[in-house]
């Protein structure tokens, strides 16, 4: 048990403008009985900026998923499916090594504009609910498809990640800011070997006609056709992502020197880093979207 607790800010006194703490000792909390009548509830929502995550996310032996962290055998239950902010309840991080809760106090704000309705329903309602985030979304439809596949044709239609990359997908997340070039760049690569790289050319080719000239996505075109799925928009956003993760690759960091094709697909100009990379995982979400209706006409077969 921990001895010392953190005071984090659970609101924001107006009349005398300064912010009002509370200890996160959950011996001192109100419970829903009588005892500690009055103080602050141990589901308390406390809200923290979203770079805090990148602790986590960098380091391999943390697993940032959605509604929670693990690492080893501890599991921290968060709201993260806001989009600029992550909530955790007050008696949760008591349970945290002193050193975790000083490291999260550096990142306390004040209160925002509530939970996600994700974790209302979930901590509150008792409801399951999917998560709503393009990045957590992405990852589950990823995740149950490629389960599902397997079970039905016993092959995988994107690999396995080896252990060298298996982290892409693990910490695949949103920007935890507008203007961080580098953990653009990370999220960029990552979905790109997720989505791209991780074709089973070789499986996928046993489907169809194979031509010299044909790479990874022109053989993943023709396999969707031998299904009937014609997807011009999904095909040439996969090339356009492709494109996007080369130009990143080839150029200094900060560089602003696009190719016009990115520039005139992704808006780079016109959008955030952000929100170019929340496009990304919208549209990797539809494409999903399409290959489960495929899968689910199969499995009616």
């Amino acid at each position: 048990m921990n001895e010392e607790h953190c005071n984090f800010i659970i609101g924001h006194d107006d009349k005398n403008s300064k912010n009002v703490s509370f200890t996160c000792d959950e011996k001192l909390l109100a419970n829903g009985s009588s005892e500690n009548y009055g103080n602050p509830s141990y589901l308390t929502p406390i809200y923290f900026k979203k770079e805090v995550l990148q602790k986590y996310y960098n380091n391999s032996e943390y697993s940032v998923e959605d509604g929670l962290i693990r690492y080893s055998d501890r599991i921290v239950p968060i709201d993260n499916d806001c989009e600029s902010y992550v909530v955790v309840f007050l008696g949760d991080l008591g349970k945290l090594p002193y050193e975790e809760q000083l490291y999260w106090r550096s990142f306390n704000i004040t209160p925002q504009r509530g939970m996600s309705k994700t974790g209302v329903s979930r901590s509150f309602l008792a409801e399951f609910t999917d998560p709503q985030s393009p990045d957590l979304v992405f990852k589950q439809k990823y995740t149950n498809f490629n389960t599902k596949w397997k079970h039905l044709f016993g092959w995988d239609l994107f690999k396995p990640l080896n252990l060298g990359d298996k982290h892409r997908l693990d910490s695949l997340h949103g920007l935890t800011s507008d203007n961080n070039h580098k953990e653009f760049k990370e999220q960029i690569l990552a979905i790109t070997i997720i989505l791209i790289d991780s074709i089973n050319e070789q499986e996928v080719s046993k489907h169809i006609t194979v031509e010299k000239k044909d790479k990874g996505i022109d053989k993943f075109d023709k396999y969707l056709k031998v299904f009937g799925i014609s997807c011009p928009d999904v095909i040439d956003f996969l090339k356009k992502l492709q494109l996007l993760r080369s130009q990143l690759v080839a150029h200094r960091e900060g560089s602003k020197q696009k190719d016009t094709r990115i520039e005139s697909y992704f808006s780079y100009s016109k959008k955030s880093q952000k929100e170019i990379l929340n496009d990304i995982l919208i549209k990797g979400i539809h494409l999903l979207d399409i290959l489960q209706k495929m899968l689910n006409s199969n499995e009616n077969i």
